[in-house]
């Protein structure tokens, strides 16, 4: 404010600002004041420029805006592999020039492995343009893995691999057969037809390397001398019986043990002959040592060889007087020195020369291995060393389901097992340790662990490896690598018996029988596991609990056709994801809640088979059937009572017990026949 003579000039103050604008000039001239005046600041309003650009810095869009306004995105952008998700900073309130950068997210994408007959193998989530990983090579009866029949080292969209095979034999319309498979295959599995024709006979030319054999029930005759031939050849399985006794070729023994035939209960065949369906394996009878070895000793009834790197007990001292035995880690002669392993080197079915006639062993601190059949088929309270960190194959096997007393020492931490090494002998603790890579086949089956512990450096689970083990729990301890489980590992132990499962790394399932899951099951998710395969979920398993406070799921559990799950709201879910207890409904089954309810799946709609009986609706003649059951055990509301195929006379279960039925308001139909000829 200023006090201007008249005819003189007022002088301006500095130019003003304001946000967003620039000072322009005053409204009135004030260069010449004949009267009180007031002068006022003019502006004119900031323009900025918005430009938007895609991911790689190409303009999509640019716009001029007043300040404080908001700018027009362009059509959402396209990327190939990526869904477009955002623009990264906003542009409704523009103040200043910008650019604004289009933000995308990579597709992933669901590819699947499958067999020849569409089971799955495995299932992976991959990443726009990354590459799947395969499965383990799949195996099938008669036939050679050759590979898949797509790429998939640069996914671009959901795909489904199957694997591809060549026949390993050409049939003749009579049934035999030729071999055209690998020349260095050491496992023959003869299929049973080939093309819809019967195989009737071995082929005459397989490989000269083979050491395994599987003869099919269509093979009723083997021609004799046959498998001459085949010198390697320890293991042949009859699948079916045959007409006439084959007699065998037993190998010849090596100068220190004599071999012959058995089947697989351990017993040696007469004259080596095969007839009856059964494996049969090459087998050192009594481990006598008949003749020269590298280096053999015969100390103090001890007996045991040596190749040149460790010494081999094959036999321990007669019992005389104690019932109880200890194995030195060190014999104390002045010509070898200490005993490593107990066992013998070939595949054996026996345990040591005399060790079953002890009641107890005791194996000195200081040994480090058991070796193959060292206790197998023997039923001695044996005592192990902290020492020992392997097992090796059938070290302490039993010919059946029985129970076998081993004690392991405080910090007994085994980290090689071969296979069958504790199989039926019913153990309640194996000690499990850090730097175990595989469980092999069958190597803890038939055992009663309460908690199965999984160590974080286990990568492989192999066929049957817990078959029929009578565990609650599973627990895999957590990891970054995840571990593969091939089918069957834990089949008929886990069906009824097993209750919870904890998972704290990522599982790769070869198929669907993996845990043979059934009746109701708890989950653990550690917080690390993101996928969990869609193939854990089998028909049998009815009631699952998922327990997981921490992680997200990114790709939950989907269903078998002819199946849904529910909530405990009853709500049909897609996926389970979350935590929470889910039940599994199959809709061609009919169903019996604990109250009586029955009901089954049809027509799309939930309806009434039968009604509770008298003792189970409390003795009353009266009856009132409700909109909707909410007995945890099937869903929704029901609309419908009704049976499939209606006759005459009523067809519900128990109805015409009842003297009177209330029917719930909510309920939309009656069906066919349901009241039919009764007076209730």
């Amino acid at each position: 404010t200023q006090t201007v003579n008249y005819g003189s000039a007022a002088t301006a103050p500095a130019d003003p600002t304001r946000t967003g604008y620039t000072f322009v000039g005053w409204d009135v001239a004030f260069d010449n004041i004949s009267s009180d005046l007031t002068v006022t600041a003019t502006y004119s309003i900031n323009t900025y420029t918005v430009t938007f650009v895609d991911y790689d810095g190409t303009e999509l869009k640019e716009e001029t805006v007043a300040y404080g306004s908001a700018a027009t995105a362009p059509a959402d952008p396209t990327r190939t592999g990526y869904t477009f998700t955002s623009w990264d900073s906003a542009f409704y309130n523009v103040t200043e020039d910008v650019i604004i950068t289009a933000q995308y997210e990579i597709n992933k994408y669901t590819v699947t492995f499958v067999d020849y007959d569409g089971e799955t193998l495995g299932t992976q989530i991959v990443e726009h343009n990354s590459s799947a990983t395969a499965p383990e090579d799949p195996t099938r009866e008669g036939y050679e893995f050759t590979g898949w029949d797509a790429a998939f080292d640069s996914i671009t969209g959901d795909l489904t691999i199957t694997a591809q095979y060549k026949c390993s034999y050409e049939i003749q319309p009579d049934g035999t057969i030729q071999y055209v498979g690998t020349e260095t295959e050491t496992s023959i599995v003869i299929p049973e037809e080939i093309d819809g024709v019967a195989v009737t006979s071995i082929p005459t030319n397989l490989p000269a390397s083979i050491e395994s054999l599987t003869i099919p029930s269509s093979i009723s005759t083997l021609e004799a001398g046959s498998l001459d031939s085949y010198t390697n050849l320890s293991s042949i399985t009859l699948k079916g019986n045959l007409l006439t006794p084959y007699a065998l070729s037993a190998p010849a023994g090596d100068g220190t043990f004599t071999y012959s035939w058995a089947d697989d209960s351990g017993e040696v065949v007469t004259n080596n002959e095969i007839m009856t369906a059964a494996e049969y394996s090459v087998v050192n009878e009594g481990i006598t040592l008949t003749g020269e070895a590298t280096e053999t000793f015969e100390s103090d009834g001890w007996s045991y060889y040596s190749d040149g790197t460790k010494f081999w007990i094959v036999g321990v001292p007669s019992k005389l007087i104690s019932s109880d035995l200890t194995i030195p880690a060190s014999l104390s002669t002045s010509d070898h020195g200490n005993i490593i392993i107990y066992g013998v080197e070939s595949s054996n079915t026996k345990a040591m020369t005399n060790v079953s006639s002890y009641d107890t062993i005791i194996i000195s601190e200081g040994i480090k291995e058991i070796g193959k059949y060292a206790f197998a088929y023997c039923n001695n309270i044996v005592n192990i060393p902290s020492t020992v960190t392997a097992v090796g194959a059938g070290g302490f096997r039993l010919s059946s389901s029985g129970s076998r007393e081993i004690n392991f020492a405080n910090g007994c931490s085994l980290i090689s097992l071969g296979e069958y090494a504790f199989y039926n002998c019913g153990l309640t603790y194996i000690p499990l340790g850090e730097g175990l890579v595989e469980i092999p086949k069958f190597a803890l089956g038939c055992n009663s662990m309460s908690i199965i512990t999984i160590p974080s450096t286990v990568r492989t689970i192999k066929q049957y490896a817990f078959y029929k083990s009578n565990s609650s729990k599973i627990v895999f301890l957590e990891s970054a690598s995840s571990v593969y489980i091939e089918a069957a590992a834990f089949s008929e132990s886990t069906s009824s018996i097993i209750e919870e499962i904890t998972i704290n790394r990522e599982i790769e399932l070869a198929s669907a029988n993996c845990f043979a899951l059934a009746g109701e099951k708890v989950l653990n998710i550690g917080s690390n596991v993101k996928t969990l395969p869609e193939t854990l979920i089998k028909s049998n398993l009815y009631s699952l609990i998922i327990v997981n406070n921490e992680a997200t799921l990114t790709t939950g559990l989907t269903f078998l056709t002819g199946t849904v799950w529910i909530d405990m709201n009853d709500n049909v879910v897609s996926t389970i994801q979350t935590p929470g207890k889910y039940r599994m409904i199959r809709l061609d089954n009919e169903y019996q809640t604990e109250s009586g309810w029955r009901y089954q799946f049809i027509d799309e709609k939930w309806q009434i088979t039968g009604v509770p009986t008298m003792e189970q609706n409390g003795n009353s003649t009266s009856l009132i059937i409700p909109a909707s059951i909410n007995t945890g055990t099937h869903l929704g509301t029901i609309n419908i009572y009704k049976v499939e195929e209606a006759t005459a006379l009523a067809q519900i279960t128990n109805i015409g017990s009842y003297t009177s039925v209330t029917i719930s308001e909510g309920i939309q139909e009656i069906g066919d026949c349901i009241f039919a000829q009764h007076s209730t």
